[in-house]
């Protein structure tokens, strides 16, 4: 947890922000203070952030913005411009089951049109895991995304789909010069996804390029999908006639456990600021 003064330190008004934090660098955590209430007002710094669930644009201008209708069962949380977040997707009950859950890239550009992120693998058992980790750099500008670094360890590394956030219009997607068979464009949250790759997480490159009639990509507006999973599944359902229930639960279940996480965070800086108190 980062408080947002860490990350703006040239933003003063982030100094005095308490009920806001940074879920590592890339998530921004506006939680519900108030009890029984769906309103939410937090702070946005002068920066492109996405909504984690629909991946929608949201540009900050160093003001509070104010949230209608927010669930009891979640909060405002953004993904700030610049990032790449891999997050594992499907149901897993257990660590072990859910290294073999596959990945589901999300690319949010900033304001210049890159991102970057970072992902380490491991066993999660050994001490000493030797040469069986990877330390995956992902780097994305000017219409690619190059995944590079070391690929020690194989267990389960597969990218099901990659979600391009911030996309004005319609394009291609080709991984390694060959082309994705099933794309989205969701002209509404303004995202592109490829579905369905099945690509081992290694060395790669993914670019985007023009889109013509005919090239099998799917496009339109998915007003009812609230993820961008579902997004994706759309395009798969419409492309294959079919799609599992676990790939349809997508990052929907990704989301789910960040706000777990999340809020088991909130939480336990409640109790030690009440014990604190009551000291």
């Amino acid at each position: 947890m980062w408080p947002l003064s860490w990350v703006h330190p040239e933003d003063e008004n982030t100094i005095n922000i308490e009920h806001q934090f940074y879920f590592g660098p890339s998530l921004l955590v506006s939680p519900v203070v108030a009890e029984n209430s769906t309103t939410a007002t937090f702070y946005v710094p002068n920066e492109i952030y996405y909504d984690f669930f629909t991946l929608s644009p949201v540009q900050g201008e160093g003001a509070e913005i104010t949230v209608e209708d927010v669930g009891y069962d979640t909060m405002p949380l953004h993904i700030r411009g610049g990032s790449i977040l891999p997050l594992r997707f499907g149901d897993a009950n257990t660590t072990e089951q859910n290294r073999e859950l596959p990945f589901h890239l999300v690319i949010a550009p900033n304001s210049t049109d890159q991102a970057s992120g970072y992902l380490r693998l491991d066993d999660g058992v050994s001490l000493d895991p030797g040469d069986t980790t990877s330390d995956i750099m992902m780097m994305y500008g000017n219409n690619t995304l190059e995944v590079s670094g070391s690929f020690g360890y194989n267990e389960g590394n597969i990218i099901d789909a990659i979600v391009f956030a911030g996309q004005t219009e319609n394009k291609t997607i080709s991984v390694n010069g060959e082309p994705a068979a099933n794309i989205v464009y969701d002209s509404i949250n303004q995202t592109l996804t490829a579905w369905g790759l099945n690509v081992p997480f290694g060395e790669m490159t993914i670019t985007l390029g023009v889109a013509q009639e005919g090239n099998g990509s799917t496009s339109g507006p998915t007003s009812e999908a609230s993820t961008p999973s579902e997004t994706a599944s759309n395009a798969a359902s419409s492309i294959t006639g079919s799609v599992t229930t676990q790939a349809a639960s997508g990052v929907a279940s990704a989301s789910a456990a960040v706000i777990s996480s999340v809020s088991e965070a909130v939480a336990s800086e409640s109790v030690s600021a009440t014990a604190a108190v009551s000291a």
